[in-house]
This record gives structure tokens, C-alpha cells and sequence, in this order.
């Protein structure tokens, strides 16, 4: 009897031992599962962080991108000039309308310059300094495509629109011009059927207007002039000027406003060029990562 209450003591000692044996390795392979799903977990939210990043700066991108356009097209309806660029597989062609001389935009630029800098900073949690210093002065220059310069000299009263290199190699030009005067006399282009640059213009004054169309040739001095009844006159000229060949210089006399716009055609760009314009001035952007600083332009 006693033997056998040893024995049954003895199987249940052993049981018991099996049992918290069971139990430690339970243990450990649940505190390895809860490990792993930590060590998953975290992976997981760190990809989601990438991802988001990801996601996230290309849109602070886009956003900044978009910032600039919005300026260059404020800086645009500020100081003009009205501009169109168009391009085709067989040749390029820049409009633009503005008036001679020109306005002084200084006290514009600057305001919109503070309002870039302060209000609108401010809003966007971000640091600009924006530069229109060498637009405030009595010059309005507009480069385009890097090779091509439009510019308004407001102290000297005349437009011109040049390249940088040696020529423009323009094909035409077609020119709009109104004066709000009366004409005392006019004298038209001299034209050359062996030109190698077709100039079509239509003037306009208080005697009416006037429409004439033929080539020059573009590296020689082609003159059109209106003199008017108070002594002040305006003139064109499509040609050669200041070295530069293919250009178009308009200049009127102080006291004489005159409004035009031209089309110029140029030879086809590059097939990958867009051809783009941007203004003697800066825009620098900062927010957190994103820094981003450039000529204000299209």
C-alpha cells in the first residue's frame, strides 16, 4: 500500500515537471512570435514612412514648380510685356505687344516683392527672398530662349528686340503700330526684292492708316519714320542696328506714345527646346528640405 502511494506520488511529480516544461517552451515561442511582430511591425512603419516621403516630397515639388510659374506670371500683368511663343516642326514665332516708352514699374515690383517675401511667406511657412532690383530701374529686359533679348528702355524711349549672337536669322516680322497724333508726314520702308527678311506693317494715326509689305535685307539699315504736326516723330527700323542683324528697334519722342505689337518668324528650335522667356530677376525658396532658387520666368 504504502508502495503504491509512492509511485502514484512519483507520477505526479513527473507530470508536474512535464507540465512547467511545456509551459517555459510556450513561453519562449510566444515571446519569439511577439519579437517578430514587433520586428515586423516597425519594418512596416518605416516603409509606410518611405512611402509617405515618397509620396510627399514630389508633391512639395510640384508645388514649388508651380509657385514660380504663379510669379513669373504675377511679374507678367505687372510689367508686361504681352508675349506668345509658338513653335512648329518647321519654324518658331515670338508676339509680343507693349508701348514706347514704357511705364515704370518700380513701386509695383517692390510692393509685390514685399508681399512675396512677408505675407505670403508667413502663410506658407517658408522663407523667400525674391530679387526685382534690376527690373526697377529704366530698363525692362526679356531674355528668351537664352538667345533672343526683348528690351524696353524707358529712359531713352525705344524698344528692341535682338539676339545674342550675331543675328536673329528672322524670316519676317509683322508689325502693328498706332499713334494717337496727327501726321505731318511719313516715310515708308525702302524695299529690295532680293531681301532676305519680308517686313509687313500697318500704322495707325488720327489721318488713318497706312499698310505696306515687301523684304529688306537684314544686315542693312531699313528706315520707317511718321513725323507728326508738334514736331515730335516715331521711328522703325528693321535691320541692322547696333551690329546686331535681323532686329527690330522702335523709338519714339518724349512727349509721343506709341502702342504696337509684332510677330517675328524665326527657324524651327531644337526639336527638344520649349522655347521660354525669363526676366532679369530672382526668386529663392526655402521650406524645410525644399530649396529651390531661379530666374522668374516661363
Amino acid at each position: 500500500m504504502v508502495q503504491e502511494d509512492v509511485s502514484i506520488m512519483q507520477n505526479t511529480k513527473n507530470t508536474k515537471y512535464r507540465n512547467q516544461k511545456k509551459g517555459f517552451v510556450i513561453t519562449l515561442v510566444t515571446l519569439a512570435l511577439v519579437s517578430l511582430l514587433l520586428v515586423f511591425a516597425t519594418a512596416l512603419h518605416n516603409g509606410y514612412l518611405s512611402m509617405e516621403r515618397a509620396i510627399v516630397d514630389p508633391q512639395a515639388l510640384m508645388y514649388t514648380s508651380f509657385l514660380f510659374d504663379s510669379v513669373a506670371h504675377d511679374t507678367n500683368n505687372i510689367a508686361g510685356p504681352e508675349i506668345l511663343i509658338t513653335q512648329t516642326s518647321g519654324n518658331a514665332g515670338i508676339w509680343i505687344s507693349d508701348s514706347v516708352p514704357g511705364e515704370n514699374y518700380s513701386s509695383k515690383l517692390s510692393e509685390y516683392e514685399d508681399f512675396l517675401e512677408t505675407t505670403f511667406a508667413n502663410q506658407a511657412h517658408a522663407t523667400i527672398n525674391a530679387d526685382f532690383s534690376n527690373m526697377s530701374s529704366d530698363s525692362l529686359v526679356l531674355t528668351i530662349n537664352e538667345n533672343y533679348v526683348y528690351r524696353n528702355n524707358i529712359s531713352t524711349s525705344e524698344v528692341f528686340f535682338s539676339s545674342n549672337e550675331e543675328s536673329t536669322d528672322a524670316m519676317a516680322y509683322y508689325i502693328n503700330i498706332t499713334v494717337l497724333k496727327i501726321r505731318e508726314e511719313l516715310a515708308g520702308f525702302t524695299f529690295d526684292p532680293d531681301g532676305d527678311m519680308n517686313v509687313t506693317v500697318r500704322y495707325t494715326d488720327y489721318n488713318g492708316t497706312y499698310e505696306e509689305s515687301g523684304t529688306v535685307y537684314s544686315n542693312q539699315i531699313n528706315t520707317f519714320q511718321a513725323d507728326y504736326a508738334d514736331g515730335e516723330y516715331m521711328e522703325l527700323n528693321a535691320g541692322s542696328k547696333n551690329s546686331k542683324y535681323g532686329t527690330l528697334w522702335i523709338q519714339a519722342t518724349e512727349n509721343t506714345t506709341a502702342s504696337f505689337s509684332y510677330y517675328v518668324v524665326l527657324p524651327a528650335q531644337e526639336e527638344d527646346d520649349k522655347i521660354n522667356y525669363k526676366y532679369n530677376a530672382t526668386l529663392d525658396y526655402v521650406q524645410g528640405k525644399i530649396s529651390m532658387n531661379r530666374a522668374i520666368g516661363k
